[in-house]
């Protein structure tokens, strides 16, 4: 079964190449959607099955360096029907 959540990673992610990490992770946990930076935010929209949104929620979890979340909200949304993860 396949869901959407909405993942708003909280901090200064300005100039520091998160959402190209997050287009990989994305690519290697088979995830659809798109992430975009926001007032320094990072917004994450996320599509696929239970298990692939588990790894991937991991790896924003897991985040370390200089682009480190200071905090995490997820929000699960109605489905959008993404076909590729995109940077916008």
């Amino acid at each position: 079964m396949n869901l959407h959540y909405q993942i708003i990673l909280k901090g200064n992610f300005q100039q520091s190449g998160f959402r190209f990490h997050a287009l990989q992770a994305a690519h290697d946990c088979s995830i659809r959607g798109q992430v975009t930076e926001r007032n320094g935010n990072i917004i994450i929209d996320a599509e696929g099955d239970e298990q692939d949104l588990g790894k991937f929620l991991k790896w924003c979890y897991s985040s370390k360096g200089t682009a480190a979340p200071e905090s995490i909200v997820v929000v699960k949304k109605p489905l959008a029907y993404y076909n590729e993860f995109l940077i916008l």
